[in-house]
């Protein structure tokens, strides 16, 4: 270990049980570096969000998955965008804008399947747009 202070080496069998050491070259009182990876963790938790959120606005409300599913770019979009500050609102509406995406790519292929069955072409579905 080395002071934080004066850079010299610092013995860590002279460490307290508090974790805390006097330098010898500086006389200046050190902290084990463990207790600073912990501040550096807490310090990183609350300031960039982390997956257990304590935020009273993130709910998980099943409103954000309608929203999702009716609007699959909106759901894309807070998807991306709250992933750190909602964790639960942003889950919710991904996964409604993935299951209209489902949802949809179903209906296409179905519709394909039942226009092919009965003799009907793509070129016969589509004669009225084109």
């Amino acid at each position: 270990m080395f002071c934080k202070y004066c850079g010299g080496e610092i013995d860590e069998d002279m460490l307290e049980e508090t974790g805390q050491v006097y330098c010898s070259h500086c006389g200046a009182l050190n902290q084990k570096e463990e207790s600073y990876e912990n501040e550096f963790k807490k310090f990183s938790q609350e300031n960039l969000g982390n997956k257990n959120s304590k935020n009273k606005d993130d709910t998980g409300s099943f409103w954000w998955g309608v929203l999702g599913f009716f609007v699959p770019l909106a759901g894309l979009l807070l998807y991306i965008l709250w992933q750190k500050t909602y964790p639960k609102n942003s889950k919710i509406a991904g996964v409604g804008a993935l299951i209209s995406v489902v949802c949809e790519v179903i209906f296409y292929v179905v519709t394909i399947i039942i226009c092919s069955a009965s003799g009907m072409g793509l070129k016969d579905i589509f004669v009225g747009y084109v």
